[in-house]
């Protein structure tokens, strides 16, 4: 209300002082967020199966949110020890581009400083080698690293509701 109201005195629409200026609203109660110890993590993963699995570790392991992890092409990862060209840029050895997200079931590039470049650790790069060396399909220039049964990029909403959830609640974390 407060906002409408300043925004109407901007705008000429209202004179006078704002009415909701001197209210205070209450503090908006947070979740509590528990941080899982390294013994728990450990279990966590150990029960994990493929993407939730890999989106973990890539989300542990790298300075990516899950939703450029999810919008994650195999174009923008360069493994090798020289730089690579890609998209009309070049990618630095043994780095990842961030370029694109999968928010909500919508792929977007990605704006502003969020878009760098990402060191590959070592861990992470046994990994995508695995993924790449692994798959039947879905392993061209434009597929998604972390792609569903029909290609299209994995959707961290479901993950998260149809198995972290439940892996949590059977461990009790």
């Amino acid at each position: 209300v407060r906002a409408v109201f300043s925004h109407a005195l901007h705008t000429g629409c209202y004179s006078g002082q704002n009415p909701a200026a001197l209210v205070r609203l209450p503090a908006l109660p947070r979740p509590h967020r528990r941080t899982l110890t390294l013994e728990q993590l450990q279990q966590l993963v150990k029960t994990m199966r493929h993407p939730e699995k890999e989106l973990a570790l890539f989300t542990l392991l790298t300075e990516m949110s899950v939703v450029e992890i999810c919008g994650l092409q195999w174009k923008f990862i360069n493994l090798a020890s020289i730089s690579m060209w890609a998209d009309g840029e070049f990618i630095p050895p043994k780095t990842i581009a961030v370029r694109y997200q999968h928010y909500r079931g919508e792929f977007s590039p990605i704006a502003g400083t969020r878009r760098r470049f990402v060191r590959v650790p070592e861990s992470i790069c046994h990994l995508i080698a695995h993924l790449k060396n692994t798959r039947r399909q879905f392993t061209q220039p434009q597929d998604f690293v972390l792609a569903a049964r029909n290609g299209s990029p994995v959707n961290a909403e479901n993950i998260a509701m149809r198995r972290l959830k439940t892996l949590g609640n059977s461990l009790g974390i």
